[in-house]
C-alpha cells in the first residue's frame, strides 16, 4: 500500500452539498474514486473531476487540493456544473477551505481550526 497519504479531508462546503444535493449513484462514484485519488492524486495543488452519474441527466464537479508537503488530500468542495454554480457562498467556503490548507502548508505543526479534532 502508498504511504504517501495519511488521510483526506473534506470542507464543510462538500458535506453540506452531500448531505443535501448529492444523490445515490454521485455517492457511490466518489466513494468509489477517493480511495485511489487519495493514493495517487492526479497532480499537486488544486484540480477539478466533472462527472455524470450513470442514469443522471447532471454533471458534479468535485474539487481536490492535494498537498505535497502535507501529504493529505484535500476535498475543497462539489457543485453540479450548469449557471450560477458554484454559488457565491459555496465559492467562499471553498476559498476559505484553500486558505486553511496554505496556512498548514507554511507551519506543518500548527493545525488549523477546520481540522483540529481530526489529526492524532
Amino acid at each position: 500500500m502508498n504511504e504517501r497519504i495519511s488521510r483526506y479531508h473534506v470542507s464543510e462546503q462538500f458535506e453540506s452539498f452531500l448531505m443535501e444535493r448529492m444523490n445515490g449513484p454521485e455517492f457511490d462514484f466518489f466513494q468509489k474514486r477517493i480511495g485511489p485519488l487519495s493514493l495517487y492524486p492526479a497532480s499537486n495543488g488544486a484540480f477539478a473531476e466533472d462527472f455524470q452519474a450513470a442514469g443522471s441527466s447532471r454533471t458534479v464537479r468535485f474539487s481536490y487540493f492535494f498537498s505535497e508537503k502535507l501529504k493529505r488530500l484535500f476535498v475543497l468542495g462539489a457543485h453540479l456544473v450548469r449557471r450560477g454554480e458554484p454559488t457565491d457562498y459555496d465559492q467562499k467556503q471553498m476559498d476559505a477551505f484553500l486558505e486553511a490548507i496554505k496556512a498548514w502548508e507554511m507551519v506543518p505543526a500548527i493545525v488549523p481550526a477546520p481540522f483540529k479534532g481530526e489529526d492524532e
